[in-house]
């Protein structure tokens, strides 16, 4: 066997790097269709059950609004 043939190994390891990398982005992009998909179902479980849809505000501020424990600062 001549030394060149030897030189050209690699091993398993970069395939299998290869591989790990493209079924990550293959779950990711099948994850991301299935949560665009399942959306409409759950805003119509939503609207069937009576429930209001959920606002972007953390409850910190909704507590502030309401006025209810609401922790008061010195001074004011």
């Amino acid at each position: 066997m001549s030394m060149n043939g030897l030189l050209a190994y690699v091993g398993p390891g970069p395939g299998l790097t290869m591989l790990w990398a493209f079924l990550g982005l293959l779950g990711t992009i099948a994850l991301a269709i299935l949560s665009l998909l399942l959306w409409p179902i759950r805003m119509l479980i939503r609207a069937i059950r009576g429930e209001k849809p959920t606002e972007a505000q953390p409850a910190a501020v909704e507590k502030a609004e309401e006025g209810s424990d609401a922790p008061s600062r010195p001074g004011q």
